[in-house]
């Protein structure tokens, strides 16, 4: 083997993940090797005491990070030679996220409430602070908006249309933040009106000791008196006379 090595160079901003280099091309295919590396902080990488020939460099897709997808150049072939610098380079792209907040009344909670991004499909909701985030964004324009079906009874959000977001490489787009309240309907006051006649109320009639009226008893005779007492006769001659 020769001390010869690969290296390659990421796009600025960009830290390149994992990645893998084995050996093609050898006549009898005895010599085929699998190895990986990780790059370091710029994104460079390299693979010691390489034998001559020519190799194959490739992103290890297994191992790339979430937070990256694979470039347009996932792998490439490098030819060594004894006793010089061999060059690869390969591409990724770093992913970006949107992050945002929602508030609402602070009686109400807010962590099952569903926040909906086009296009995609995805969806996530808040924590108990309402804070959510959507993760590993490519370049693009994404539309983000509240479930309303998620949101109390009675709830209204303040963007029912939703938010536009651009995604841009290298550029970390703005929190987006949602505010919704509550507004339960108000019972209706039913007002009743008195409508003054000129009459005066009719005095209450005494009652006689012991809380028994003039009739305490109706029949279709008249009124039965209590035990002990005369009942009340209707033509008006005293009991026992007609």
């Amino acid at each position: 083997m020769l001390p010869t090595r690969t290296w390659t160079c990421s796009h600025p901003e960009t830290r390149l993940p994992t990645l893998r280099g084995d050996g093609v091309g050898l006549p009898d295919e005895r010599s085929r090797w699998n190895r990986t590396v990780v790059t370091d902080g710029d994104g460079r990488f390299h693979f010691p005491e390489v034998p001559e020939g020519s190799h194959r460099v490739a992103l290890a897709l297994r191992e790339l990070p979430a937070d990256f997808d694979p470039g347009p150049i996932q792998e490439t072939t490098v030819a060594v030679y004894p006793s010089k610098l061999a060059r690869g380079e390969l591409d990724v792209i770093r992913l970006a996220f949107i992050q945002g907040k929602v508030t609402g009344p602070p009686d109400v909670p807010v962590d099952t409430i569903v926040i909906r991004m086009a296009p995609g499909g995805r969806y996530t909701t808040p924590d108990g602070e309402g804070t959510f985030t959507f993760y590993n964004l490519r370049e693009g324009d994404y539309s983000l908006a509240l479930d309303e079906k998620s949101l109390p009874e009675y709830g209204v959000t303040d963007k029912p249309d939703g938010v536009s977001v651009s995604v841009r490489l290298g550029q970390q787009p703005q929190a987006v933040n949602f505010q919704f309240d509550v507004h339960k309907p108000t019972k209706p006051v039913r007002k009743v009106l008195l409508k003054a006649t000129g009459e005066q109320p009719r005095p209450r009639e005494p009652e006689p000791p012991g809380g028994i009226g003039p009739c305490s008893v109706p029949t279709l005779a008249g009124c039965a008196a209590p035990a002990g007492q005369p009942a009340d006769n209707p033509a008006g001659h005293p009991a026992g006379q007609r």
